[in-house]
């Protein structure tokens, strides 16, 4: 989805206006805080701490700390899920 969306830009840049471009940019700002929301919610933690970890930058941590505690014995697949974590939060650390 992301390489479909950093292909698609050359084209979508020419096909669409600016307050449209603003509108799409705060509409997936808005999706993605929601959603955060949401995750941190089920986690149990609280408005104050969630505050603080989004504009601490702790996202990361929470995904990493989650995807350790996995139970090896219910998830095979357990090393896959912290290197595709490892490599999400490497992403969205350097290139956003």
């Amino acid at each position: 989805m992301t390489f479909c969306g950093i292909g698609a830009n050359k084209y979508v840049e020419a096909n669409i206006s600016q307050k449209s471009r603003t509108t799409v940019k705060y509409t997936m700002k808005t999706l993605a805080s929601i959603a955060e929301t949401i995750i941190f919610i089920f986690l149990g933690i609280s408005a104050i701490d969630q505050v603080v970890m989004s504009y601490g930058g702790l996202r990361g941590a929470v995904a990493f700390a989650l995807v350790v505690l996995l139970d090896e014995d219910k998830v095979k697949a357990k090393d896959y899920f912290v290197a595709t974590t490892i490599v999400v939060v490497f992403f969205t650390v350097m290139f956003q």
